[in-house]
């Protein structure tokens, strides 16, 4: 049985987590994605035909947009790169599943 004590203090350390993932959203959504996009462009088995020609130009979009959110990490964000990576990841977003 939890006693409020023991509750309290979980509540403070769910609470304290929360606001450090909000504090830095954009390198706390980075840290989340980075190692899922790696996933699924090693094990995607096809690519959207209406926005890509081919597996290797998607694989090349999903290479870019990997590296847009690893330049997120390292506060290393070339502009061009920047927008490009954007870009595709909205372009892209409702098409991410396997």
């Amino acid at each position: 049985m939890v006693n409020k004590r023991q509750k309290k203090k979980a509540l403070y350390i769910h609470n304290e987590k929360m606001y450090n993932d909000c504090w830095n959203l954009d390198e706390s959504i980075a840290k989340f994605i980075i190692p899922r996009l790696k996933y699924f462009k090693e094990h995607a088995i096809g690519y959207p035909d209406q926005t890509c020609s081919s597996m290797e130009v998607y694989k090349d979009e999903l290479q870019i947009i990997i590296n847009y959110f690893e330049g997120c990490l390292d506060f290393n964000i070339n502009d061009d790169l920047g927008e490009e990576g954007l870009i595709l990841f909205t372009k892209y977003f409702r098409s991410l599943w396997i």
